[in-house]
């Protein structure tokens, strides 16, 4: 299997580049090294590669093997929220909800975030909208709003 990502990386693949910044990161079949994943995982994020944008976006929110580096996280989720990648808009839209340094609290665009990723068929997307309309979060409360929304999150599991 190594032997087969190593050639896909030679060929600069970025789904590739992406698993072996994975492979660094998590110490699979090799040393764990924060400096060898971030360099993987911004080689596929720079080629638009979305998990790898997000997988980037992390490091520097978390500060792995780096200082953290709000701006560039938000940067890198940002990229990966406009290619649509549903992890990065519940990332997003979790970090919007309760504010956090660069990503000023906005609650509204969280919920916005929550449903476009719903939209997309995410069934957690879909029970986080409905956690909002619960408890009022970004809207009114509204209970009957929830419910619809939790019963699509359970349809959704169901498809």
């Amino acid at each position: 299997l190594l032997a087969n990502l190593k050639i896909a990386v030679r060929h600069m693949n970025p789904q590739a580049l992406h698993s072996m910044g994975q492979c660094y990161d998590a110490g699979l079949g090799m040393k764990q090294d924060n400096r060898q994943a971030r360099q993987w995982y911004k080689k596929a994020a720079t080629r638009g590669y979305a998990p790898a944008q997000l997988a980037l976006a992390e490091i520097y929110l978390q500060g792995k093997g780096v200082r953290p580096d709000l701006v560039t996280a938000e940067r890198w989720l940002y990229k990966a929220v406009n290619q649509d990648h549903i992890p990065a808009m519940l990332r997003l839209a979790g970090i919007l909800e309760h504010g956090k340094g660069v990503f000023y609290q906005d609650r509204l665009k969280a919920l916005a975030l929550y449903k476009k990723a719903a939209a997309k068929g995410s069934a957690q997307a879909a029970k986080e909208v409905g956690r909002c309309y619960r408890r009022g979060v970004g809207v009114s409360s509204d209970r009957q709003e929830a419910q619809r929304w939790f019963n699509k999150a359970q349809n959704l599991l169901e498809e």
